[in-house]
This record gives C-alpha cells, sequence and structure tokens, in this order.
C-alpha cells in the first residue's frame, strides 16, 4: 500500500490558502561578502544557456497560465516584443561569457532557449537571432523553444527542421481535458489545432518528430486522471516520443480554492488508484510506463539520482537546490537579466548593456539567504531540497508557499524513502524503478542546466 502521507502532501503543495501565505525570517542576519566567491564561481558554472523571452504577448488566453492573472507575483500578458537591438546584445554577451567558461569546461554545449507569451508571435527575431548565432558559435548551438502549437506554419516548420530547433508543444492530454484550460481569448478550445499540428510534423518528418519533438502537459484537480492515463496508452504510436508532465502549481494563488470536495476526492482517488497501480508494476518486474513514472514516480527517482558522499558545500548557496545566477541568463524584452525564464521580474541581475550586476546579485543571494536558507542547516534531507529561486519568488522578497513547505517536502520524503525499502525488500531494482529518461539531441543542455526534464513514451 501506498502510505497515506504521499497523497495527503500531495493535496497540501497543491492546495493552500492565502493566510499561509507568510514566511518566518529570523532577527539573526548574517551578512554575506559574496563578490569574489561569485565572480570566481561565474567563471566556472555561469553562461550555461541564454534564454530568450521574445515576447511577453501571446495568441491564447490560458486559464491557469502563470501569466494570466491567476498569480499576483508574476506579470500579466502586454504587447510587448523583444527587439533586435536587444536580442544582439544578449547573444553578443552570452557568447563572451560562453567561451570564457568553456576554456575551464571544454564539453560545455551553448543552449539557446525561446519563451514567451507565444515565441513564434516574433518569428522574424528567431530567424535572425538564429543566423546570428550560426556566424558567431562554429560548434553546433541547441536551438530549443516552447510554443502552444496554435501558428506554426509550413514556412516555420522547414526553418526549425533546418537548424535542428527542438520544439517542445504544450497538450493537456483528451480534447475534454486540453479545452477546459488552453483556450483563445473567446473560450474556444485549441487541442483541434494542436493535434493537427502535430500530425503535420509526424507526417512530414517522422525522423524529426521522434529526435526533436516533444510534449508539455499539466494538470490540476479538475483533471481525470483516468482518462488523461488512458490518453496517453491508446495514443503513445502517434504522440512525440518525449514528454513531461506537472501538476499545475498552486504557489502564490488561489487557483485550487475553485475545486469543492467532491472534485478533491474523485481526483485524489483517482491518483491513489494509479500509484497502486504502478507499484503492482514495480512489484511484478514490469517497467512502470513513462505516464506513470512521470505521475507517481518522480519522489523515489528524486532519492536515487540525490547526490552522495561527501561533497564540498557552494560556500554561495550551501542549502537548497537553486542555481548559480548567472548558470542560465534569461533576457527579457527591456533587456533586463534574470535566474531564470520562472522567475517573475522582481529579481534583476542585470541587463544586456553592462552584464550580470555583482551588487544585484550579491543583494539577491544574502535576500535568499536571509529569507530562505536560515533553517537549513538543521534539515536531514538537504540534499533532497527541490526549493529554487522562482518556487520561492514573490512579490519583491522569498517566501515559502504554504509556510510549511519544508515539513510537507520532509514528509513526503520519509514516506518515499520508506516505499523505496519496502520495494527493495521485495527484490525490486533501480532499473525497475527509474525511468528510461528520454534526453533528447540536447543532452548536454540536460547535464549543464538541468532545464530538458523529459521521459520517453
Amino acid at each position: 500500500m501506498i502510505p497515506w502521507v504521499c497523497i495527503e502532501n500531495e493535496r497540501k503543495r497543491a492546495s493552500h490558502d492565502d493566510n499561509l501565505m507568510v514566511s518566518s525570517v529570523s532577527n539573526n542576519k548574517e551578512k554575506l561578502n559574496t563578490n569574489n566567491e561569485f565572480e570566481s564561481a561565474l567563471k566556472k558554472e555561469g553562461y550555461n544557456q541564454l534564454l530568450l523571452i521574445v515576447t511577453e504577448e501571446c495568441n491564447l488566453r490560458c486559464k491557469h497560465c502563470a501569466f494570466s492573472g491567476e498569480y499576483p507575483n508574476n506579470r500579466t500578458h502586454n504587447n510587448v516584443f523583444m527587439k533586435w537591438e536587444t536580442a544582439n546584445k544578449a547573444i553578443k554577451l552570452f557568447y563572451e561569457g560562453y567561451y570564457s567558461v568553456k576554456s575551464i569546461k571544454p564539453n560545455l554545449i551553448p543552449a539557446i532557449s525561446y519563451y514567451g507569451g507565444e515565441p513564434l508571435l516574433n518569428f522574424p527575431l528567431i530567424k535572425k537571432i538564429t543566423g546570428l548565432v550560426n556566424q558567431l558559435f562554429p560548434e553546433k548551438v541547441h536551438f530549443n523553444l516552447t510554443t502552444n502549437g496554435t501558428i506554426l506554419t509550413n514556412e516555420m516548420l522547414d526553418f526549425f527542421i533546418m537548424n535542428d530547433y527542438f520544439l517542445t508543444f504544450s497538450l493537456n492530454g483528451y480534447q475534454r481535458e486540453h479545452d477546459r484550460l488552453r483556450i483563445f481569448d473567446d473560450g474556444t478550445g485549441t487541442y483541434d489545432i494542436v493535434w493537427t499540428t502535430l500530425q503535420k510534423i509526424r507526417n512530414k518528418n517522422p525522423n524529426y518528430y521522434e529526435k526533436y519533438c516533444g510534449i508539455s502537459t499539466v494538470y490540476d484537480y479538475g483533471t481525470d486522471l483516468d482518462k488523461l492515463y488512458v490518453f496517453f496508452k491508446n495514443r503513445e504510436w502517434l504522440l512525440p516520443k518525449y514528454f513531461r508532465l506537472g501538476l499545475i502549481s498552486g504557489d502564490f494563488t488561489q487557483w485550487y480554492s475553485r475545486y469543492s470536495a467532491y472534485d478533491r476526492e474523485r481526483f485524489f482517488s483517482s491518483l491513489r488508484f494509479l500509484k497502486e497501480l504502478y507499484i503492482q508494476q514495480i512489484e511484478t518486474g514490469i517497467r512502470p510506463d513513462k505516464f506513470l513514472q512521470q505521475l507517481c514516480g518522480r519522489e523515489l527517482q528524486h532519492i536515487l539520482n540525490r547526490t552522495q558522499g561527501v561533497v564540498e558545500k557552494n560556500i554561495l548557496l550551501p542549502y537548497t537546490a537553486t542555481c548559480l545566477p548567472g548558470s542560465k541568463i534569461a533576457v527579457y524584452p527591456d533587456g533586463s537579466l534574470h535566474c531564470c525564464e520562472r522567475i517573475n521580474q522582481q529579481f534583476s541581475i542585470g541587463n544586456v548593456e553592462t552584464g550580470i550586476d555583482k551588487d544585484l546579485v550579491d543583494s539577491l543571494l544574502k535576500k535568499y539567504k536571509e529569507q530562505i536558507i536560515e533553517d537549513c542547516t538543521t534539515c536531514p534531507i538537504t540534499r533532497l531540497c527541490n526549493i529554487c529561486f522562482s518556487s520561492v519568488g514573490s512579490s519583491g522578497k522569498f517566501e515559502k508557499s504554504p509556510f510549511d513547505y519544508c515539513s510537507i517536502w520532509l514528509e513526503t520524503m520519509k514516506s518515499s524513502f520508506s516505499l523505496l525499502w519496502t520495494l527493495y525488500e521485495k527484490g525490486v531494482t533501480e532499473d525497475t524503478i527509474s525511468p528510461d529518461c528520454g534526453e533528447p539531441h540536447q543532452t548536454g543542455v540536460n547535464q549543464a542546466t538541468n532545464t530538458i526534464d523529459f521521459c520517453a513514451l
């Protein structure tokens, strides 16, 4: 049986009230002098990936979107597009930083990713950027683009195929589920368009579809998980090989308050059933299909993949799972630099004119240390932490949402360890538990930045 706390903790992580959105900060504020340490770390770990938010506009109005207005710590959609001058400066900044790091890490592979809004709305800029990048970088660059899949033209597709772009399409499963949230401004669903787009690529270039396409699926309490599971099982041969599955965030939002007690019970009943199915498959020596691995096995895989042995702590960020500012560089249309595309715009670390600002980074790290990691020294699972800048970035400050997030995660890990050891006692091997993770052509991106998290269907 699955420990009930595994189910209950998922409930707590996803749904919480505004009155939980507070952070306890100690009065003992240890000061941290970071400039020298940061400069040294940046030369070793910086400039792995450039993320370009080429527009803040989108042709859809998905109900659950981070920029829909449901998340008060984030911006909303704006008719703002990145200009060539900004992109040009961003690329040259990344180019200089990348090669300074590559002299120390010769196997580093340059990666450039596009986000929005809907990035295809600024396709002319994407073409121009690609031309400059191919001109500057003698080695192969890994291009990645996330799209809603509704405005991909034949011209765009031919261009992406020619330049080996990895495309991630947002597809929330079967039609009713997808159209429940992913809609145009007039409320019309988008499933038919996205599905037609995917099949067009599959028929046009099966090799590209298999190697360079993936889907991103999200779900919440309104999702019929049983139907979603059947959808992926029955259409496996029609879907891209790579996919990722995630719960719609409940951080800094009242999104889950819309669901009734009945909705919640129906959802968790389905989740319990699928988790039991996942464990049954493992116990009988059957490697679970990738949908169940993503839905039910992540905590176990997280434990198996944890850092083991004696590891020297990073003096700048000794705790949590957050990355070094500057390891990834997200550039917004206004030219401001940020740690990644997921953190809100109130935590800038520089701009394309002057580069990474060490004083801004120093302020960011001090704030993070004071507001988030001051209690980490007593935590028994520091190597299993999943907190990062983006997950705790509120309105100008860092705070855990809910405030007892660490306690919830600790109980989740305890239960997962218990389940893992029970499986070991029954003769289950790590190979059965760990997924056959699909690492598309940008394996280097995965190793360098830990941002590509796909599993093969």
